[in-house]
């Protein structure tokens, strides 16, 4: 299965919108409740957000938002500014991103690793190992998966 084709199927099950399945692919909104949990469930935090200048969030599993302190996926999105450069800590902003595109145009499988500072919803700051993968999908537009 390619890179694409896995994308655009996550991003309809987490979306829960389905096929009706005439044009041959799976019916999707038969896992979707399901396969949305699972991604919930993950231990640890799992981000997609937009490869564009905006960075805008896609999605966050309820481990991320438990992480920022907040209660669900409408505080985290605005307390963040629905935002990747939200959720890092602005004194380590513009090395992460920096870090970010140079990892992404030096690696064949367009993956990056890098740590930052966070500040939850209380003000307190934690640590983040953020490992995370540029996808280019036709349908999706560019955009990052990382945990």
């Amino acid at each position: 299965m390619g890179t694409d084709n896995l994308v655009e199927r996550i991003w309809h099950c987490i979306n829960r919108q389905s096929s009706d399945g005439d044009d041959g692919s799976m019916k999707l909104s038969e896992i979707s409740d399901e396969f949305k949990n699972f991604i919930d469930e993950i231990p640890g935090g799992f981000l997609v957000y937009r490869a564009d200048e905006s960075e805008e969030i896609v999605y966050a599993n309820r481990a991320l938002i438990r992480i920022f302190g907040c209660n669900n996926m409408q505080e985290f999105l605005k307390y963040t500014g629905n935002s990747f450069k939200g959720i890092v800590h602005p004194e380590d902003l513009g090395e992460v991103e920096a870090s970010i595109r140079y990892q992404i145009e030096h690696s064949a499988d367009q993956i990056d690793s890098v740590e930052y500072r966070i500040i939850d919803v209380n003000g307190n700051v934690h640590r983040i190992d953020d490992y995370g993968r540029l996808i280019r999908s036709e349908v999706l537009g560019d955009i990052f998966m990382c945990s």
